[in-house]
């Protein structure tokens, strides 16, 4: 069964300005909240299993989760994490526990369902493949350096490449989780990634197009994003 993660914990700082009243994953493209769909395109990918990994303030995301059908058998966890390394830690020792491969992303993450389904079949013994893009509109963007072989050699501030930037979705290992570092080890995620991927076997799958709605900027461009893709 493909089976995916999203973390949704985050405070959404940026979005906060514009939608004081309103967590991140709840905040509306087209009338629909972000984790709507989210699980929208996971489900066009062929996921059938979707963790979900929300703060103590989740309570609207988990209400509109029991009152919407989506077609996915879903799960909900709950934990204030400190930081993006720990959300990403957490739900990945929970879904290794259930298979041996599976899909981690951000909940403001647009993409194309098709690609990624081709991503999740994409270097199957690699540790993990990161989505990446070209189209880089984020504000600290993660730069990769990759070799001939898509290998994801260099990350970050390590990374003298600037064509490619990670696009917040990960096919991860099983085995990658087994000892993977503690929350407290670092205090993002782009600090774990840019020390292991020069030591691991990351990989990286092109995504044509996407989008990450950040700040209220973003909304529009996730508007052109579904109606140039057909998705609604």
């Amino acid at each position: 069964m493909m089976t995916a993660g999203i973390f949704a914990a985050g405070e959404g700082r940026r979005l906060k300005k514009n939608f004081p009243h309103t967590i991140k994953p709840m905040v509306r493209i087209n009338g629909k909240p972000l984790l709507g769909w989210m699980l929208l395109l996971l489900k066009k990918a062929g996921f059938k299993k979707v963790f979900i990994l929300l703060n103590s303030r989740g309570k609207p995301a988990k209400e509109y989760l029991r009152r919407k059908n989506f077609g996915l058998e879903t799960k909900v966890l709950t934990k204030d994490t400190s930081s993006s390394w720990e959300s990403f830690s957490l739900l990945a020792r929970n879904l290794a526990k259930h298979c041996d491969r599976f899909l981690l992303q951000t909940v403001d993450s647009f993409y194309p369902p098709g690609e990624v389904k081709k991503m999740f079949s994409s270097f199957p013994n690699a540790d993990m493949v990161l989505g990446v893009t070209s189209r880089v509109c984020d504000e600290k963007p993660l730069w990769t350096t990759i070799n001939p072989g898509k290998k994801i050699v260099k990350m970050g501030k390590n990374s003298a490449d600037k064509k490619r930037a990670t696009g917040g979705i990960y096919i991860l290992s099983s085995a990658l989780c087994e000892n993977m570092a503690g929350a407290a080890e670092y205090s993002a995620l782009r600090q774990y990634l840019e020390n292991m991927a020069p030591i691991r076997n990351f990989f990286a799958f092109e995504i044509s197009d996407g989008v990450d709605v950040d700040d209220e900027r973003d909304i529009p461009l996730a508007e052109a994003f579904l109606k140039k893709h057909g998705i609604s």
